[in-house]
């Protein structure tokens, strides 16, 4: 608890002394950084098996075009919330946030996805590397998130309209990366599986894919 707390406090000084004081195209320049580091670690499951280095590469290409396409297609919704919250003189600055707080999260994210390949290391299970995976991108996420809201919060001024606006991008970005993350897998890749940049069904429904995942189990 006190590791993710020291984590939040230094994300959200980084928020605040470097990332907004930076043009908007420092935001997307640091996750095609930092997000292809993050995308080997992902990749490197059963990294000794063959063709397995060609997986970390796509991995390595994937993740910041789902972290910044993403972005990209939620942006037209996130300017109607505001028009419909009678907000738009706070667009531009809260785009500049999102967009810094993309960086955040590809930051923190290439900075703990390297524990990735130990937890591999210890597993041999799919399963278990995916969920390792989801406990990683739910840190960088949920410290990126906080650290943007609190920012955000004191730059507008106004408590509710910022945590209604972080709300809606979350729910925004959450529905459409699913969808995008689904439709660029694999990522982890099966170890029986042979390297592919995409899966030979990509259009199909990803969230139709986790309910019947979780009904599963």
């Amino acid at each position: 608890m006190n590791a993710l707390r020291s984590l939040l406090a230094d994300a959200e000084r980084t928020l605040r002394t470097t990332l907004l004081g930076r043009p908007w195209w420092a935001g997307p320049r640091l996750v095609l950084v930092f997000a292809p580091l993050a995308g080997l670690a992902i990749g490197s499951f059963e990294a000794a098996q063959p063709g397995r280095f060609v997986l970390m590469l796509y991995a390595a290409i994937k993740l910041p075009m789902l972290i910044l396409g993403a972005a990209a297609i939620c942006l037209p919704g996130f300017f109607v919330m505001h028009a419909a919250l009678r907000a738009r003189r706070e667009f531009p600055a809260s785009v500049r946030g999102v967009l810094a707080g993309q960086a955040l999260f590809a930051i923190i994210l290439g900075a703990i996805a390297p524990l990735l390949p130990v937890w591999y290391s210890v597993t041999e299970s799919h399963r278990l590397a995916v969920l390792g995976n989801v406990a990683v991108f739910a840190m960088a996420s949920a410290c990126s998130t906080i650290a943007i809201v609190r920012v955000q919060r004191a730059a507008l001024g106004r408590r509710t309209l910022s945590r209604a606006l972080a709300a809606g991008w979350l729910a925004m970005y959450a529905f459409v990366g699913l969808q995008g993350g689904w439709m660029l897998r694999p990522f982890i890749g099966a170890p029986d599986a042979p390297p592919r940049f995409v899966r030979e069904d990509p259009f199909t429904n990803g969230y139709v894919a986790v309910i019947r995942l979780l009904k599963s189990n």
